[in-house]
């Protein structure tokens, strides 16, 4: 017989339920895993999952051996806040309620998998509440087994038996060591799979070969199918579909490491489809000796490599109707005439190597204060950066010294470095507008932010280097020169080129512990009452995070990866989130 389907507004409580606990799990969940040494129970439960699935992934809270002392620590303060008790059984009891709840509680583990399955007929429209699927890792099925049995009723679905505890909850089955969850259609083709009269996920090679690309000891593993962009793509406009279908397998992974929360990103992509991609796959890693040719001292930076290639890919992906066509002939029309530049002549050449932002504390500061900018757009792969600069110069000048005979800049040539310095009465306007824009006896410390600011440039070949400090210029040019007093010799970016910069062709890197420093300095707290000493705690927890915050991207061969790590204190996090839930 079949059974009778339950109401839509339910199902998606539940599935909402699901989804709560599978986004949760690698972030807080994770922290109860040390007591906990064996096979990561959620991975081992992919083997009941079909091969149709279109979305696969599994959540552990089983630590790697490298995760082992960093789970203590988190256990060891989720125990002092009294927060480890709220956690036990969170997963199960999401989906089981009631008395029933109460028994299987002491049979979780701390693992689950999931899965969204493609529609059995072909052609039939996606459902995602017909899809899902869960897979709860306990320490006993047959006991598991015997209590969903004595608290639901019995269904069937093409001879799949299982039973239902709520009404209008979902369906539950036990297979081995597992507590299934989902409706009667996709519990049916577990249990084939379980049988051996289906192929599992893990049957498939190219999911295999995705699932090696992903870090090893990530908590959380999340992987997209190349069948589920079509299906997802099905009603999306014609643009949407055309980028979605070239998609291939996606991998992400999420890992929590001593010191910060690690996110792995693997996707690949059809390149004859994705022709705008192409640019991409083209350009060159960032120069590998950008962390020597940045000063120290940094707060933090972004690097691109060849710029010019990401107009290239837009103009691909843009160009492809009369709309998109006409917009980047209106782009150009519009630079041509307001600022005299060409999009092919001037822009990009003068962008196929790196260009660099630096961000830096104050550089008439002692201590990590106030704000300064650095820009570095550098000569590698023939770029022309310092003939757009003299362009740009020269337009500056007309609208500077228009009705004055004070020239707009101070020129200074030493052997191949040219330099330019706002100067006169450019230059004291600048700086009255930076003080007036601080206002005067608010918690901000305007003489901090503002003093010594100034615009100024130097070109070194086809270099440009910039900045809003004439020492931070300085530094910057002595650093590009003798790679001496980099980044590699700062305290707290030493020994991160490899990982950050080695191949990468985008990449964002930040320092919170400097900022935070920096921040301290330059606001009185005092003055903001009951608000600076929330605050004032807040950075105190944020002190400790000397792991640099990172994103990094590279594309390559119809292949793309990124990587995200945010630092992180755990302990000094909990404790505050059980201060403030005492509160």
């Amino acid at each position: 017989m079949t059974s009778v389907i339950a109401p839509r507004v339910r199902r998606r409580r539940i599935l909402a339920r699901i989804g709560i606990v599978i986004g949760s799990v690698a972030v807080i969940g994770t922290a109860v895993a040390f007591n906990n040494l064996f096979a990561r129970p959620g991975e081992a439960a992919l083997r009941l999952i079909p091969s149709n699935a279109l979305v696969i992934g599994s959540a552990d809270l089983s630590p790697a051996p490298n995760q082992t002392l960093v789970f203590k620590k988190i256990d060891e303060a989720l125990t002092r806040n009294g927060l480890d008790k709220q956690i036990d059984g969170a997963m199960t009891d999401l989906v089981v309620q009631g008395p029933a709840a109460e028994k299987i509680r002491p049979y979780a583990k701390r693992g689950v998998a999931f899965a969204m399955l493609a529609p059995e007929k072909h052609g039939k429209d996606f459902n995602p509440e017909e899809s899902a699927v869960a897979f709860f890792a306990i320490s006993d099925g047959p006991a598991v087994s015997k209590i969903i049995k004595e608290h639901g009723k019995p269904m069937f679905w093409r001879g799949t038996r299982y039973h239902q505890i709520q009404n209008e909850g979902p369906g539950l089955m036990v297979v081995e060591d597992l507590l299934v969850v989902g409706m009667g259609n996709v519990l049916h083709q577990v249990e084939l799979v379980a049988e051996g009269k289906q192929d599992s996920i893990l049957e498939r090679p190219d999911f295999i070969t995705e699932q090696a690309k992903i870090d090893s000891d990530s908590n959380l593993k999340v992987f997209m199918a190349p069948e589920a962009w079509a299906t997802f793509a099905k009603d999306a406009p014609k643009e949407a579909q055309e980028m979605l279908v070239s998609q291939k397998w996606i991998g992400v992974g999420l890992a929590i490491r001593d010191g910060g929360i690690a996110v792995s990103f693997n996707g690949q992509y059809d390149a004859e489809k994705a022709k705008w991609l192409q640019p991409l796959s083209a350009m060159a890693p960032i120069r590998s000796d950008l962390m020597d040719i940045l000063p120290s001292g940094a707060y933090g930076f972004t690097a691109l490599s060849q710029p010019s290639k990401y107009f290239e890919s837009f103009e691909l992906a843009m160009g492809k109707d009369n709309d998109g066509r006409k917009m980047i002939a209106d782009l150009e029309k519009d630079l041509s005439r307001e600022m005299n530049l060409s999009v092919r002549k001037d822009i990009l050449p003068a962008f196929q190597g790196n260009a660099v932002i630096g961000i830096y504390p104050g550089q008439s500061s002692t201590d990590p204060a106030g704000v300064d900018v650095l820009l570095v757009i550098d000569d590698q792969q023939g770029s022309q950066a310092a003939a757009l600069a003299e362009r740009l110069r020269e337009r500056l000048e007309q609208e500077i010294q228009e009705g004055s005979a004070e020239p707009a800049f101070e020129v200074k040539v030493d052997g191949d470095v040219k330099r330019y310095t706002l100067a006169g009465e450019a230059a004291a306007e600048f700086q009255d507008g930076i003080a007036e824009g601080m206002g005067d006896g608010g918690a901000v410390r305007g003489d901090v932010l503002a003093k010594d600011k100034t615009i100024t440039w130097a070109l070194i070949g086809q270099t440009v280097v910039a900045s809003s400090s004439a020492k931070l210029l300085d530094r910057a040019i002595a650093s590009l020169k003798t790679r001496e007093h980099g980044l590699e010799t700062d305290s707290l970016w030493q020994g991160r080129s490899k990982d950050l910069v080695n191949g990468q062709q985008t990449l964002v890197a930040f320092n919170i512990a400097r900022m935070v420093e920096g921040f301290q300095n330059s606001i009185d707290m005092k003055k903001w009452g009951e608000d600076g000493k929330c605050v004032q705690e807040v950075m105190d927890a944020l002190k400790g995070l000397n792991e640099p915050f990172a994103v990094k991207s590279a594309t390559a061969n119809g292949k793309l990866s990124m990587g995200l790590f945010i630092p992180m204190e755990y302990d000094r996090m909990i404790d505050l989130i059980g201060q403030s839930i005492e509160d």
